[in-house]
């Protein structure tokens, strides 16, 4: 799941994802994810921080005791406590825009649950 308020931004991460061979939902909000994790599992979550009904840190603290769910912090905040704010609240990459797609990438591999054999 990508959740990304920035329309541009959304549609090109997704749209590369895809072409990557990842299947995406994305969404534009906090309570758009909510409803979104709610029926579904995600492999992983990629996460803005600054979003328009909430932020990604809290976001991330309610989905992760919910559900389980694993994220990657991609954000335009990229401050030290930023990324020690992002650990504390169990995001297992902070990535600051613009990311290198390499580098998103290497995150994924890293940290997506690998499908089941």
């Amino acid at each position: 799941m990508i959740v990304e308020d920035h329309e541009p931004t959304r549609s090109a991460l997704t749209a590369l994802m895809k072409r990557r061979g990842h299947r995406i939902i994305s969404v534009s909000s906090v309570e758009e994810a909510r409803q979104a994790a709610a029926r579904h599992s995600f492999d992983l979550m990629i996460s803005d921080i600054g979003l328009p009904d909430g932020s990604g840190y809290d976001l991330m603290e309610e989905l992760h005791a919910r559900y389980g769910i694993r994220a990657i912090a991609l954000t335009g905040y990229g401050m030290e406590q930023d990324i020690s704010r992002s650990t504390s609240v169990g995001f297992l990459a902070h990535l600051t825009k613009p990311v290198r797609i390499q580098e998103l990438e290497a995150a994924i591999s890293r940290y997506a649950i690998p499908p089941p054999k």
